[in-house]
């Protein structure tokens, strides 16, 4: 049985583990892989996030990202790191994606 229930809306899923310890977040390297894999440019990704990690991968890749306030990043860091879509939680994920 497995560990983890993954539901089937993920296409693909990186793990930091599965990665070069040079290659993990902040690094845009599995924003720019997904990207590339899928054909798409990373101006044209979104990358949803809990922390700090996150939102510097998200800008380093140059896709847009999308603050989650569930985690380890407030309002005000988000805020700092010129954030602009911050959501409290991700029932508000759709709105925003709807706007970008």
């Amino acid at each position: 049985m497995p560990r983890f229930s993954i539901p089937s809306v993920f296409i693909d899923i990186v793990s930091s583990y599965a990665l070069d310890a040079s290659l993990v977040k902040p690094s845009p390297f599995a924003v720019s892989m997904l990207a590339a894999k899928h054909g798409v440019e990373p101006s044209d990704a979104v990358v949803v996030g809990d922390a700090e990690n996150d939102m510097q991968m998200a800008i380093a890749a140059g896709a847009t990202p999308i603050a989650v306030l569930t985690g380890h990043l407030s309002a005000e860091q988000a805020t700092e790191l010129g954030i602009r879509y911050i959501i409290p939680d991700v029932t508000h994920l759709e709105n925003i994606l709807r706007m970008t």
